[in-house]
């Protein structure tokens, strides 16, 4: 059976001065029923976003998702839900490189402006 999901109400909290993998945090609400708060939204080395449930760990060291999707589906919808409020939100803020320069530091002012999808490209 194929179901709908509908991801509405994105809110994106970006991390002002966080580490270089760490782009913000996303929630939103789905199909107008459940609230999901505390995905991480990170960057990896090669600039590519992805989304990072919340997890806690057991004491044996065993990690449990407190959610996540369990299908391509739910997968991409809230993929393309999140990541496209952060391009929006990202794209509304101050001109900013989507890249940091060879320096490793980004120009001041420019805060946490980040790669708001994949391969998307500076302005």
């Amino acid at each position: 059976m194929l179901q709908i999901i509908e991801v509405t109400e994105v809110r994106i909290r970006l991390a002002e001065g966080a580490g270089d993998d760490l782009v913000g945090w996303a929630s939103c609400i789905v199909n107008g029923s459940l609230f999901l708060n505390n995905i991480k939204i990170l960057r990896h080395e090669d600039g590519e976003i992805h989304l990072s449930y919340p997890a806690v760990k057991s004491r044996s060291g065993s990690k449990h998702f407190v959610f996540n999707p369990i299908n391509r589906e739910t997968k991409r919808a809230l993929d393309e839900a999140i990541l496209g409020k952060l391009k929006m939100q990202v794209g509304r803020r101050q001109s900013c490189p989507v890249r940091k320069p060879d320096n490793g530091r980004m120009p001041s002012g420019c805060g946490s402006s980040r790669r708001a999808s994949p391969r998307l490209e500076g302005p």
